[in-house]
């Protein structure tokens, strides 16, 4: 990621399933990144996000409906 950006801040925007697949990406990352955003999470809601939150300069924001949990 940082590769293709090296100079600019990035910033994670994932959706749905890929919140899933950003938030391992993220907690494997060797650099941290300026932000996450997961709407409508496809996360357990159990998930640890603590590795997640520690990559993330700025903070994390999630998005959801009250009736995503229903579907979990």
């Amino acid at each position: 990621i940082h590769a293709a950006r090296p100079h600019g801040p990035v910033h994670v925007l994932s959706h749905s399933a890929g919140t899933a697949v950003a938030a391992y990406t993220l907690a494997v990352l060797d650099e941290p990144v300026r932000s996450a955003a997961f709407v409508g999470s496809g996360l357990s809601p159990g998930f640890d996000l603590t590795p997640v939150l520690d990559r993330c300069e700025r903070g994390l924001l999630s998005v959801e409906c009250g009736t995503d949990l229903f579907f979990l």
